[in-house]
């Protein structure tokens, strides 16, 4: 061990090295997981929030029970698409013959720009026309943009007023607004039946990355600190170990040849080297105390178990002979059945051998049942149970009951669950 201590100190360092630096590249790993997860969630979750936020102030328009929204209209248009208060023909709404749901961005009912949805009823439709207004206001933000577009990518509402009108392909990823550039994401909405998107500029991505890159950096120069230190640290340990360790070494080598160990601890100018010496000192100190007292405690208990051993055996015996003396019992009452008990146990316990069953607590429950499998004729009268000639229908239907009244007497016994179950079930 002393010949290769340079080498030891070299391979320590650079697993300290390595250890350090896969912890912070996996710190890297997880911070740029993290970022990327909150990178595509956002504008999920700001696109999934507008448009079901857009989509509930629809429904409750169409549903015309109290609705009173500022920059909102409702009106009823017949099946020819005329407004039904006014008599206005709105059959420019009329795209080959079938209505459409979101229609030119010009308003109708409000001024400036708005969405138009016609939602089809038992005698007509519905117009519901959003405002320019009403979109910019509810879906203000500092930071995000949102537009909303028919089938086609034609921007009929947006918080970015040079968009409306403009056709946007509902696939591209970026967009340069007034010199900013941005990544989009879309969601087409069934109900409004156009495309939502929420635009976000790249410098929000950009600063949520900040922190991240500081903190990687800052990783990075913690390990390089501490790596300096560390190397400092162990080329001055290197001598005190080399002392340290040859004494250590050669307690070892005591202790593997069952020779008393005598451990001397060296001092250093290490605190910490000095005190695990003393550690090693009472630990050793403390492992022959613990030797002497294990080794009377494995004595004791070995004359415990030994004696346990013997009164299990005995009362194993005990056991056999009261259950055998009262299954010899029952016999004399039923004189038929004179050695019946021994011979089915025998039985039984072959049986048992010729199927595999091995478990000498599986064993011992089929040996007693089989001794008191007959233990319920206690219960059964005696004229009965001894009668010469054949059974009445009655009297067989009393005899049978004798294994419901063993499987009572027996289940009392805690632990005979199995010896229960086979004198309840022994002539089945």
């Amino acid at each position: 061990m002393l010949m290769n201590l340079d080498s030891r100190i070299t391979s320590l360092k650079k697993n300290m090295l390595i250890t350090s630096v896969l912890l912070a590249c996996a710190f890297v790993v997880c911070a740029l997981y993290l970022w990327t997860a909150v990178y595509r969630s956002c504008p999920k979750t700001l696109l999934h929030n507008v448009s079901r936020s857009l989509e509930e102030f629809l429904q409750e328009a169409s549903n015309k029970n109290n609705f009173a929204l500022q920059g909102i209209v409702v009106k009823d248009l017949s099946s020819d698409l005329v407004v039904e208060e006014s008599g206005l023909d709105l059959k420019m709404f009329e795209r080959g013959g079938q209505p459409e749901k979101i229609l030119d961005p010009q308003g109708i009912f409000v001024e400036g720009n708005s969405a138009k949805f016609l939602f089809r009823e038992e005698s007509g439709f519905l117009l519901v026309e959003v405002s320019e207004a009403f979109f910019s206001k509810i879906f203000y933000d500092d930071v995000f943009s949102f537009a909303l577009t028919d089938e086609d990518g034609y921007v009929l509402l947006s918080t970015v007023p040079e968009l409306i009108g403009k056709k946007l392909k509902t696939d591209q990823m970026f967009i340069n607004l007034s010199g900013n550039l941005k990544s989009i994401e879309w969601q087409y909405s069934d109900l409004m039946g156009g495309y939502i998107g929420v635009f976000i500029p790249i410098s929000f991505y950009v600063k949520s990355f900040l922190p991240i890159l500081l903190a990687c950096i800052s990783s990075f120069l913690a390990i390089w600190i501490s790596s300096s230190r560390d190397e400092s640290f162990l080329k001055s340990m290197k001598s005190a170990f080399s002392v340290v360790s040859k004494s250590v070494w050669f307690s070892v080598k005591e202790a593997e040849n069952d020779r008393e160990t005598n451990f001397v601890p060296v001092k250093t100018t290490f605190d910490e080297l000095n005190e695990l010496q003393s550690a090693i000192s009472r630990l050793i100190q403390l492992e022959k105390a613990s030797q002497m007292e294990l080794h009377a405690m494995l004595n004791s208990l070995q004359d415990s178990v030994d004696e346990l051993e013997n009164a299990q055996k005995t009362l194993q015996e005990k056991n056999l002979q009261i259950i055998s003396t009262l299954a010899e019992a029952i016999e004399i009452k039923d004189t038929s059945t004179y050695g019946h008990s021994r011979k089915m146990a025998e039985l039984a316990l072959s049986l048992a051998q010729e199927l595999g069953i091995t478990d000498p607590a599986d064993l011992e429950a089929i040996r007693f049942g089989a001794l008191l499998h007959d233990v319920g004729k206690i219960g059964i009268p005696e004229h009965i149970l001894n009668k010469p000639g054949r059974l009445t229908v009655e009297e067989f239907e009393i005899m049978k009951l004798h294994t419901v009244y063993g499987e009572r007497i027996v289940r009392n016994i805690s632990g005979w669950d199995l010896v229960a179950d086979i004198v309840r079930h022994h002539h089945e």
